[in-house]
């Protein structure tokens, strides 16, 4: 029969490189003539195992790996007769579906802090293709959000100032817009929030008994405080002395 056929030409859909595992793969191949005729194959597990194929068709992909998807296609032509031909392999490496996490930071993984701290959360994603990466954050659950950061490393620091007079502040994360084609889904957001409160302030005097500034030798006294305010796990401690002589 001669030479061998020449490999024929592949498209592949998405035309793009990398995808998330779950997308959709499908590629055709253009023969060299009319008497020419396709033979093709596809492969989810790197080229290990391949099952029949017809061109056109979507093959979801499984799980994850370079190159892990491969659809791969050969001809047989007659006119002019010709031997089968080497394979066309179209490949596509395949990831996680994107993900991330956002946590609190050691320092600040409290339900409260104080006025004047700044809270602290690390942001650290995974999988995906191409997609933006999109951190904001507010004070007192209302009004617009602040962007942060859009597309920042991994893992990566974000550091929020509190201060006097608001009483909450929030950090939230997601990602999206990813590489169109790759099958890659948008995360659901997530949201870390601290309460802030007051700096902590003494305990006040409620009353005196007796109401004096000098009691005589021998007469008992006492007193009754207005608990402390504002702090976050705050004990009020109360003590006496004689003779003021610091103990």
């Amino acid at each position: 029969m001669g030479a061998a056929c020449p490999v024929p030409a592949g498209i592949k859909n998405p035309n793009i490189t990398t995808v998330c595992v779950g997308a959709t793969v499908s590629a055709t191949f253009t023969p060299r003539d009319a008497s020419c005729t396709i033979e093709a194959q596809y492969s989810l597990d790197g080229g290990a195992t391949w099952n029949a194929y017809t061109p056109g068709t979507p093959v979801v992909t499984t799980s994850t790996g370079n190159n892990r998807a491969q659809i791969r296609g050969r001809q047989t032509c007659t006119t002019p007769a010709c031997t089968v031909s080497g394979w066309t392999t179209l490949r596509w490496t395949v990831v996680a579906q994107p993900d991330f996490t956002l946590v609190k930071n050691a320092t600040s993984n409290l339900p409260a802090v104080c006025a004047g701290k700044t809270v602290q959360a690390t942001f650290t994603r995974t999988g995906g293709v191409g997609c933006k990466d999109t951190i904001q954050y507010r004070y007192d659950g209302v009004g617009n959000w602040i962007n942060y950061s859009t597309n920042p490393g991994s893992p990566y620091t974000i550091s929020i100032p509190t201060m006097a007079g608001i009483t909450l502040v929030e950090i939230r994360a997601w990602r999206s817009n990813c590489t169109a084609g790759s099958g890659c889904t948008n995360t659901p957001i997530k949201t870390l929030s601290w309460n802030v409160v007051p700096q902590p302030k003494r305990a006040t005097l409620n009353t005196a008994n007796p109401n004096l500034p000098t009691v005589c030798r021998g007469q008992p006294v006492s007193a009754t405080f207005n608990a402390g305010t504002g702090g976050v796990g705050c004990v009020d401690v109360f003590q006496y002395s004689y003779n003021n002589n610091g103990t």
